[in-house]
């Protein structure tokens, strides 16, 4: 077992248990333990550097998409989407668009599933579970919102 024997950032004479004394400059020492290396930073950089691809590789490519089935309500469109390159739910999705028709949508060279305020696309105004429970609920919505805007 080694153990300081002076204190933080001063030079410290350690003992071992075998006897042999070990000088050492404690350089580093911070709240709850020592910093890490550069070694250990650039190892944590590789370690979040491919957490950050898988995750990336994880979500989906708007441009790489194909649409499988929709429904229209009046300005309100459903559709179910398959992002390709997208593991998470086998990569569909579930969108409801408002103010968007079929023809429109087919003209879109990419479909963003994400929420965004951007002017430049439109985005979905709600997403769904893909399943048939999620689809019910994205038609049920579309068409209540369809019914409401008609009064």
């Amino acid at each position: 077992m080694i153990k300081p024997s002076l204190s933080q950032g001063e030079e410290h004479q350690f003992k071992s248990d075998t006897g042999y004394k070990i000088m050492e400059v404690m350089m580093g020492l911070c709240m709850g333990g020592f910093s890490r290396s550069k070694y250990d930073d650039s190892r944590e950089l590789l370690r979040l550097k491919k957490e950050m691809h898988r995750i990336q590789t994880q979500m989906p490519n708007p441009h790489i998409f194909s649409i499988y089935s929709h429904w229209q309500f009046g300005k309100y469109l459903v559709v179910k989407v398959r992002y390709d390159n997208c593991t998470n739910y086998e990569g569909t999705k579930i969108l409801l668009f408002e103010g968007v028709t079929m023809d429109q949508l087919r003209k879109w060279k990419h479909i963003d599933p994400h929420f965004s305020d951007s002017t430049k696309f439109k985005s979905p105004i709600a997403r769904f579970v893909p399943t048939p429970y999620g689809i019910e609920m994205a038609v049920s919505l579309a068409k209540a919102l369809d019914i409401k805007n008609g009064l």
